[in-house]
């Protein structure tokens, strides 16, 4: 919530491996970065994460480290994630990238419920796997689905399926020889200007009913997160967070 000149967390719950460091407070803007306790995801976990953003706040929530989906052994792997912006409010959701291991079976679903008066800034990377234990799209699946809502209609959807038993996405028109994948998706309450993409890296942008969307290949996950930052500030954001 937004009080007394400060983006504050006012009711939090965590259960273990989970939990949140100390807020970083930058004038009306706050950072939040989510820990594990355990070096990742095991086969059958299932992992739901809520944030409600308050009225006036100005957030970005981000994690600790890169998030590791380790092998199978029969159980889907599962992360729910959703997200809700009240009137006046910004959110920067960046976490770090995912790595799905070999005989990984990853699910995730993301629902984002935006007020028409909110900025929302969305990065979601992921690899191919751990390349340098030569593990090159050896899991099982990777499926993320991801719904956004501004005042309550749907206006953006993506469905990534990575399924290597069925298809070569290491082929031209697929990822192309790269081994990360970024998506970010843009909304904000006046018309986003013009986004002119960084050079350097193979990407583009799309309109969507409501806001822009952005996906873009690499060979390092640092390069997709400089590469959306970049984005970002050229969008629109000062030392005092975005005003809207």
């Amino acid at each position: 919530a937004y009080e007394y000149g400060q983006t504050r967390i006012t009711d939090l719950y965590c259960e273990a491996p989970f939990k949140i460091m100390s807020p970083f407070y930058d004038g009306r803007h706050t950072e939040v970065i989510q820990m594990c306790a355990s070096a990742g995801l095991l086969s059958g976990d299932s992992f739901d994460l809520e944030i409600n953003v308050g009225e006036g706040s100005d957030l970005t929530y981000t994690s600790q480290s890169y998030e590791k989906i380790f092998q199978s052994t029969g159980e889907t792997t599962q992360k729910n994630t959703r997200i809700n912006l009240a009137p006046h409010s910004v959110l920067y959701y960046m976490p770090e990238p995912v790595i799905p291991f070999a005989g990984s079976a990853f699910q995730a679903v993301n629902e984002i419920h935006i007020d028409s008066t909110s900025a929302f800034f969305y990065t979601d990377i992921f690899n191919c796997g751990r390349v340098a234990m030569g593990e090159r799209f050896m899991m099982k699946y990777f499926n993320s689905r991801t719904v956004v809502y501004v005042d309550e209609v749907p206006v953006f959807a993506d469905h990534t399926l990575i399924d290597p038993a069925h298809m070569d996405y290491d082929t031209i028109g697929m990822w192309g020889g790269h081994t990360h994948n970024g998506l970010m998706y843009i909304y904000m309450p006046s018309e986003v200007p013009e986004i002119e993409l960084p050079s350097g890296i193979m990407a583009g942008a799309s309109r969507c009913r409501r806001g822009y969307v952005i996906r873009a290949l690499a060979d390092r996950g640092e390069e997709l997160e400089e590469f959306f930052d970049e984005i970002i500030s050229c969008v629109y954001k000062d030392q005092e967070g975005m005003q809207v």
